[in-house]
């Protein structure tokens, strides 16, 4: 996708697809990239720029897998909505929340794979994950993953 732009609060950038290759800039007010949700399936490759300036960057439905490469960023006022689940394996930056609401339909996983948030990486009601590669970097205190 080379590039896409809409004013409208409640513009949708990209949805109805399977696959989607994001080099370019996806930048709307309302939510930028729209899996289906529940149990529909769709893969994510992103070194680009999803952005959504009033909502929710990307938001995956049941068994998605979104990777945000090295060079790609995702910013929204809720980043990643993993609600109805998926899997983010993050080499990238993203800013704002990743996570689901209290009630998720289904399993999360983030992978941090190299890349940062600038937010909360949040889970819901279901069996989730978050698995990191490489080095981690705290705070001055005891901090442990489990």
């Amino acid at each position: 996708m080379a590039g896409s732009s809409a004013a409208d609060a409640n513009a949708t950038g990209v949805t109805g697809f399977t696959t989607l290759t994001n080099s370019g800039t996806i930048r709307v007010d309302g939510t930028a990239v729209q899996g289906s949700y529940y149990y529909s399936a769709m893969q994510i490759i992103n070194s680009g720029v999803i952005e959504s300036r009033k909502a929710s960057a990307v938001t995956l439905g049941y068994g998605s897998v979104l990777t945000n490469e090295a060079s790609g960023t995702i910013q929204g006022m809720t980043a990643v909505d993993l609600t109805s689940g998926g899997t983010i394996i993050n080499r990238g930056t993203i800013v704002g929340n990743v996570g689901t609401l209290p009630y998720a339909y289904g399993s999360a996983v983030y992978v941090a794979d190299g890349g940062t948030v600038a937010g909360n990486v949040t889970f819901g009601t279901y069996s989730d994950l978050f698995l990191q590669t490489g080095t981690a970097t705290g705070g001055k205190r005891d901090d442990r993953r489990r």
